[in-house]
């Protein structure tokens, strides 16, 4: 049992004592705080008394001067300390309890990340301009040449399909590999943990970037982040279509550029699908104060659907009609219950449209890679037999890893439940 279990249980936490917060963040946001422990991201909303009540215990202040000064600013309801303050210590949120008055505090300070916007070689505000004239510049080429406007034959730009089929996927987990190295090196550079990881947008296996102490930074800060991959997309969307118009390298190499540029344009159209967890949801989610916008429009559509599901089975359990809303401002449940029937009919469009096309491209996919390495295997041919196995090799690999992630992560959400961001 640690010093503060043992005060604790020792008959509550004494008004002289003072406490040493460990790895904690602590921000206010509008007429509320935000509280959690940088070492996981998670966070938790707490009434701005209790906000207060922890800022001023930081600066050394003991636990009953803490409430006479809360008092002296005007609030009425005392605070429950002991309560309180037990809690934060089952969190391991309290580092230490100091009962001698003659024992030094140590300073102690919330984390609440780096708020400079300079620094950093593509994040301020020349590099932006910069890549965004270059960018516009790129989009007028295209829209001023015929030869470049998006055209499924572009991914087909060689004659061997397993080539092709090698070469696009190599550029195209470079592309992404880096992509989510921009949003790591954004969150960085604000002072922000953040790791790589692979992750699933309903039937979709992505590359993702886990920064889950992202919130403790100023919401306009975090628009970084959330721009960083883009800003990669598009320096190379650029070069791509300068090489595809100017460049002398020849026709596979200018082929190479298009198929590029058509992969990255099909990642922007997944990315615009907001009612997942893409980059545009956390930069609209941001932009309308919402703290968990994608669980609580889950944790609401599951509220109003448990009701039917349970008369449908004919359990006959009866629910209580509370809104797991009701906690939420009266602004922000609004935007939740919009959103919420949003993301359930675009999940429905996205699953519909890949089990009527995904599924039968997929299973095309295999048929064909087979029968060509059956043709390969019965005429003697080698390489028609390799072309067959590289496809349907890719194909297996990619599908199983889907399943695989989907899976590890499912069992990982819930045995922790994360309520940061995933970029």
């Amino acid at each position: 049992m640690s010093k503060t279990d043992e005060i604790i249980a020792a008959g509550g936490i004494p008004v002289e004592g003072r406490i040493v917060f460990d790895d904690v963040i602590l921000r206010r946001e509008g007429e509320e705080f935000l509280l959690g422990k940088k070492s996981d991201g998670n966070f938790v909303v707490i009434p701005i008394i209790a906000g207060e009540f922890m800022e001023i215990l930081a600066t050394g202040a003991t636990v009953g001067g803490a409430s006479e000064m809360l008092y002296e600013r005007g609030y009425q309801d005392e605070i429950d300390a002991d309560q309180f303050l037990g809690r934060l210590n089952d969190l391991g949120m309290l580092r230490d309890i100091i009962t001698d008055r003659e024992e030094k505090y140590p300073p102690t300070s919330f984390f609440a990340g780096n708020q400079a916007v300079s620094g950093s070689l593509f994040f301020n505000k020349f590099s932006f301009i910069a890549i965004f004239v270059i960018f516009i510049a790129s989009i007028t080429v295209v829209l001023f040449n015929q030869k470049l406007w998006p055209s499924y034959s572009f991914y087909f730009w060689g004659q061997n399909l397993a080539v092709v089929l090698l070469v696009n996927s190599a550029i195209m987990i470079g592309i992404g590999l880096v992509h989510e190295l921009f949003h790591i090196e954004a969150a960085r550079s604000l002072g922000v943990p953040a790791r790589f990881s692979l992750g699933t947008r309903l039937t979709n296996l992505v590359f993702q970037t886990e920064a889950y102490s992202l919130w403790a930074v100023e919401s306009k800060y975090r628009y970084r982040v959330f721009f960083a991959g883009v800003i990669w997309d598009s320096m190379v969307f650029s070069a791509m279509v300068f090489t595809a118009t100017f460049s002398q390298l020849g026709p596979v190499f200018q082929g190479i550029a298009r198929a590029t540029m058509l992969s990255i344009l099909m990642s922007w159209m997944l990315q615009a699908q907001f009612f997942m967890r893409t980059d545009l949801y956390f930069t609209v989610a941001n932009a309308l104060g919402c703290k968990n916008l994608f669980g609580d429009s889950m944790e609401y559509l599951k509220s109003r659907f448990r009701p039917l599901v349970a008369r449908m089975n004919r359990t006959g359990t009866e629910f209580q009609h509370s809104s797991p809303l009701a906690s939420l401002p009266l602004r922000e449940r609004k935007i939740v219950k919009v959103y919420s029937w949003f993301a359930l009919a675009g999940s429905v469009i996205f699953v519909s449209l890949f089990l009527y096309f995904g599924v039968q491209i997929t299973v095309g996919l295999l048929v064909r890679s087979f029968l060509t390495m059956m043709n390969g295997i019965s005429g003697g041919n080698l390489l028609t037999l390799l072309n067959g196995l590289v496809v349907l090799s890719v194909i297996v690999v990619i599908e199983c890893m889907t399943v695989g992630v989907f899976i590890r992560n499912r069992r990982k959400r819930r045995s922790s439940p994360v309520t940061g961001t995933q970029a």
